[in-house]
């Protein structure tokens, strides 16, 4: 995948096979939005930015996700960008920066970012003009060749579903609240629980 600063997406096309595979992995993360949050009722999944041309319905939200009567209702996801200290809104995409990212920052905190990972100011290119990769360069996780920080960036995505994908980062950046209520929610899927329950006892032990 290729991010641009103007928020264009090279398309790279894959299999059919490739392609309901991602669709079942990010509908099957959407029902878990919708139970805890309702943010993408009656959105559209789009994976044409990464297998082509292609737009699959996202699973909407029905009357069995409502909360119950007297049930509290799921708090909003809270981060903090981990490159510009500044708070994502709600209304804007999440950008997960992989391991090089770190390695040239840091003192990052977690690796959520806001759009500015793709602005002008924190772009960088992993070879130098003569020798190659530059020393220490970690290779991309999302693409086969990396050329620059855009590489280095996973696919946008919303608030909820990087703070249930990535709960060890978004602990650090405030979503906290959030993966509590998350954890505790019956409806969440039992693997997923074990997983939020896991990083949340991480965090209390490096907090205690």
């Amino acid at each position: 995948m290729r991010l641009y600063p103007d928020g264009r997406v090279q398309s790279i096309h894959g299999s059919t096979d490739d392609v309901l595979r991602v669709y079942r992995e990010i509908s099957a993360t959407h029902r878990t939005e919708n139970r805890l949050s309702g943010d993408v009722s009656g959105t559209v999944v789009q994976i044409g930015s990464l297998y082509g041309n292609v737009s699959l319905p996202a699973t909407g939200k029905t009357s069995n996700d409502k909360p119950s009567e007297g049930e509290a209702a799921s708090p909003k996801v809270s981060l903090v960008c981990c490159l510009c200290q500044e708070h994502i809104p709600s209304s804007s995409d999440v950008y997960p920066l992989d391991a090089e990212w770190q390695r040239r920052h840091p003192n990052m905190i977690g690796f959520l970012a806001c759009r500015c990972a793709t602005d002008a100011r924190w772009h960088w290119r992993c070879r130098s003009t003569w020798r190659g990769y530059l020393r220490g360069h970690i290779r991309s996780q999302f693409e086969r060749r990396c050329v620059d920080s855009l590489s280095h960036i996973e696919a946008p995505r919303t608030h909820a579903v990087a703070a249930l994908r990535y709960p060890a980062s978004a602990l650090l950046q405030g979503a906290e609240e959030y993966l509590r209520h998350a954890a505790s929610d019956p409806r969440t899927p039992k693997t997923l629980t074990a997983r939020l329950h896991a990083s949340l006892e991480e965090w209390e032990a490096n907090n205690t």
